[in-house]
């Protein structure tokens, strides 16, 4: 859930901030979507803590940076973290679910969970953004993906 309130508001905000810049660079659609789940088996805590780092590392960059080129870049990460969490995330719920036959009930948790982070994310993101600016919201969210990194990194 951490993962997903700091990472869903991430590109919306950047396409805002591109937006607002130049009248030649009209907003884009863009798919924003990656699940966060705790991790169980030794082999996928790397995995997760690269994912998670990556989205810390995002958001500081994010911040600061203002060449949309480079935004463009930088959002190269958020489509390695996708890649990765659409892998690991099944193959955690798997490895926490073996054998109680509650693996549809675990998954559905983390769907649950994964549209909590990101409903509430766009509005704490977009308050954020319209009260302080853009680099406090993505400080905050930033904050919120270590905090998740923190978390991943204990586990």
């Amino acid at each position: 859930m951490l993962f997903q309130f700091a990472n869903a508001p991430m590109l919306p905000l950047v396409g805002s901030f591109m937006t607002t810049q130049s009248a030649a660079n009209p907003g884009r659609h863009y798919r924003d979507y990656n699940p966060r789940h705790g991790t169980a088996s030794p082999a996928l805590g790397p995995l997760l803590l690269i994912v998670t780092g990556a989205l810390v590392f995002r958001g500081l960059l994010f911040a600061f940076v203002r060449d949309p080129y480079l935004l463009v870049v930088i959002q190269v990460l958020d489509g390695m973290s996708a890649a990765v969490l659409s892998v690991l995330i099944p193959l955690v719920v798997v490895d926490v679910t073996y054998g109680s036959g509650h693996f549809n009930l675990a998954q559905g948790f983390v769907g649950t969970a994964t549209g909590l982070g990101a409903s509430i994310s766009m509005v704490f993101a977009g308050y954020l953004s319209g009260r302080f600016g853009n680099e406090i919201a993505f400080l905050s969210l930033t904050a919120s993906a270590a905090t998740a990194f923190a978390l991943a990194d204990d586990a």
